[in-house]
């Protein structure tokens, strides 16, 4: 999503969305990652959870946070730091209009492509995209070979392969300045753009680094 319509969540609902924190604590820091196509879907979710909200932290105490926005295989994920069931029902409720509508403009759509993603017949996979993930797929595969369990757990977090060497492929985040490198031996090596940089081996330490609940890193 364009960053003037991210400020716009941020400017109207501040303590909800901190676009100015850290990815260690928030995957929002990386910014609202979806289409521009879905600003009024979100817009009107977070209108809809506002009472909801006010009644909760009143309750509890504590303060409500949007911890993630993103478009992920066609749905729309929308992460909070608090659940009831009616904020619950309100986000379900988000995700099924996304499920319809073109990430790009907002026109209604359907599912498309091997990424899934939801577009209009203007916005639908085109035949150069079409070839390129053909070319993904087999440079998943290879990658696949070399990090096993670990490169199944950077797909499912939205990490794309970039690179694939003989014994190493490096993914790069849709959360920009996040880039992991694996090797054939179990080892990984996490860069984070301005901050410091982490190593490690297996999988339970790779997703305990990557998880936004994390406090290490």
């Amino acid at each position: 999503m364009r960053k003037g319509l991210q400020e716009k969540f941020a400017r109207r609902w501040p303590g909800w969305f901190d676009l100015d924190g850290t990815p260690t604590t928030t995957w929002v820091a990386w910014g609202l990652e979806c289409g521009d196509g879905w600003f009024e879907i979100v817009w009107r979710l977070c209108s809809d959870l506002e009472p909801l909200v006010t009644e909760l932290e009143k309750e509890t105490g504590e303060r409500f946070e949007v911890l993630e926005v993103e478009e992920k295989l066609g749905t729309l994920r929308f992460h909070v730091s608090h659940h009831t069931d009616k904020i619950d029902e309100r986000i379900e409720g988000a995700g099924r209009e996304a499920s319809r509508t073109c990430t790009v403009c907002g026109k209604a759509g359907r599912r498309r492509g091997v990424s899934g993603r939801i577009a209009c017949d203007e916005h639908s996979v085109s035949a150069a995209d079409s070839q390129k993930s053909l070319a993904d797929g087999k440079l998943d595969s290879r990658a696949g070979q070399i990090g096993g369990a670990q490169h199944a757990l950077l797909l499912d977090y939205g990490f794309t392969v970039v690179k694939v060497g003989k014994d190493t492929a490096v993914y790069q985040s849709q959360r920009q300045g996040c880039q992991v490198t694996l090797d054939a031996t179990g080892h990984w090596y996490i860069k984070l753009e301005g901050q410091r940089e982490f190593r490690g081996i297996g999988v339970v330490d790779l997703e305990a680094a990557l998880s936004p609940d994390e406090r290490t890193l």
